[in-house]
């Protein structure tokens, strides 16, 4: 298939128009609006509503407080999701079974036996960010290694950690804007999948560059029956992954779940009064079920009436991690890292030096001499390079760190700051970092200035690449603009 076609199919899709693709009901798709990934809500989950980038963290997992639930698959495996997203699920899951198997005159008119949706079961949920990243720096330092390092001058020049840093600032720094480095760069871009806000539920393992599979979901008999009660149910549905469900935390069906997750198990279920026949006229439902006189007894009978839907800025506070609090350790570890598996594989540098006396002979002599064996010094030195420990990284000054760090955002954000400002928010957050932080990166406050200076400063909302890591040595490969398919 030609460039031109691929586009013009692409253009097609986005427009909701299955003419091309041969999607009989595609326009039907358009409503309710399904979620798009591509070319709208790039950072679903990954951002949240100060534009600070975040992710949910391995401590949610494993402990009493742990919000990460388990949704089985019904055959020993789990996938994972936030826990009230997991019990929206569940609902959604138990009503689509329950009318896929009710039979006879009385069965659900658009979810026929021959339906995709009559096996609707999780396959695939949550994805650890560290898991993603760490895999993906791996990837990198591969193609930093076999092709900016070893086949050029460069490697010849590295006897030491700071050489390593040097050529390592000065890579990242040509290729951030495309492959990003930090942690914070990483998950904003199209390397990392939607998979890690713990938002996204998959009924299906399909590629998402799979046109034709796209196609076959949306003319299922069942899929609009499944995109109707998706909504119900607190969903969007992936415009370009109609297989995947995408939790809606705004909408009110999904923050009723939320509510009732944060409620004690043993208080009754919330039900919608109801007005009785022969009940007076302009009479509220509210008006039925308790005693006016008595709050405390409405509330006991009701608790969940007098509850409001969190703030979605209090869930991101709740359930995720702002990634720019760790990016600078998190960066120094996996570059001592680098730096040690990079000693591992070539222990030793050999330097050849050929030391060569005849031209200074001629000069003096003022006869022309031609070069000779005789008047050459050919040698050769052995440099072993050593391991380092994390010890090495408290060398660096703070300032460098700092101009590092910010270099290396400014750069994955395609954001520009005249030099002026750079070096201004360098300071300032120095003077955070002793004054405040009292020299530890972990109290958080010289982060914090750097990453609003860098909120501040984008000019753009950040770049979806058509691009993923592939391959033994590690070169870019096209891919969706959703990124690799996970």
């Amino acid at each position: 298939m030609s460039t031109i076609e691929i586009f013009e199919e692409r253009l097609d899709y986005k427009n909701f128009d299955g003419s091309l693709l041969g999607i009989e009901s595609f326009e039907n798709f358009e409503h309710p609006n399904p979620i798009d990934f591509w070319y709208d809500k790039h950072f679903y989950g990954r951002v949240n509503e100060q534009n600070d980038i975040v992710y949910i963290s391995q401590e949610m997992f494993g402990s009493l407080d742990g919000r990460m639930v388990p949704i089985s698959d019904g055959k020993g495996t789990s996938v994972y999701a936030v826990d009230f997203v997991a019990m929206a699920f569940n609902d959604l899951k138990r009503r689509i079974n329950t009318i896929a198997a009710t039979a006879g005159r009385f069965a659900y008119p658009s979810l026929g036996l021959e339906s995709l949706f009559n096996s609707f079961k999780a396959r695939r949920g949550f994805a650890h960010v560290d898991n993603l990243y760490d895999a993906y720096v791996d990837t990198y330092f591969n193609i930093f290694l076999k092709s900016y390092l070893r086949p050029t001058y460069r490697d010849k020049k590295i006897t030491n950690f700071n050489d390593f840093l040097h050529f390592f600032v000065e890579f990242a720094s040509s290729v951030s804007n495309q492959m990003p480095f930090t942690k914070s760069g990483f998950i904003k871009s199209n390397f990392c999948s939607p998979l890690i806000s713990g938002l996204v539920i998959e009924v299906d393992f399909k590629d998402h560059n799979d046109d034709d599979a796209k196609g076959i979901y949306i003319d299922d008999t069942g899929f609009e029956f499944y995109h109707e009660i998706a909504k119900q149910y607190g969903f969007y549905v992936d415009k370009n992954a109609p297989w995947r469900l995408v939790a809606n935390i705004s909408s009110p069906q999904m923050q009723r779940y939320w509510i009732r997750g944060t409620l004690e198990s043993t208080l009754p279920e919330w039900e919608e009064p109801t007005i009785p026949e022969g009940a007076p006229e302009n009479c509220k439902p509210e008006d039925m079920d308790a005693d006016e006189e008595d709050p405390v007894e409405k509330e006991k009978h009701f608790p969940q009436r007098f509850l409001q839907p969190t703030s979605v800025g209090n869930f991101f506070e709740t359930y995720y991690e702002k990634s720019y609090k760790h990016d600078i350790n998190l960066m120094g570890d996996k570059l001592v890292n680098f730096y040690n598996q990079y000693v591992s594989l070539y222990p030793n540098i050999v330097i050849d030096k050929d030391s060569s006396c005849w031209q200074k002979m001629s000069h003096e002599s003022k006869v022309g001499l031609s070069p000779s064996s005789a008047h050459r010094t050919l040698s050769r030195e052995v440099i072993i390079r050593e391991p380092v420990t994390e010890e090495e990284l408290s060398k660096i000054k703070p300032i460098d760190m700092f101009n590092i760090y910010l270099t290396m955002r400014m750069k994955e954000e395609a954001a520009e700051m005249p030099k002026a400002e750079f070096d201004e928010t360098i300071r300032n957050a120095l003077r955070r970092f002793k004054h405040i932080d009292n020299k530890s990166l972990d109290n958080g406050a010289a982060m914090s200035y750097i990453n609003n200076a860098i909120k501040g400063f984008l000019t753009k909302p950040g770049i979806v690449l058509p691009f993923a890591l592939s391959g033994e040595e590690g070169k870019l490969v096209p891919t969706s603009a959703e990124g690799s398919s996970y």
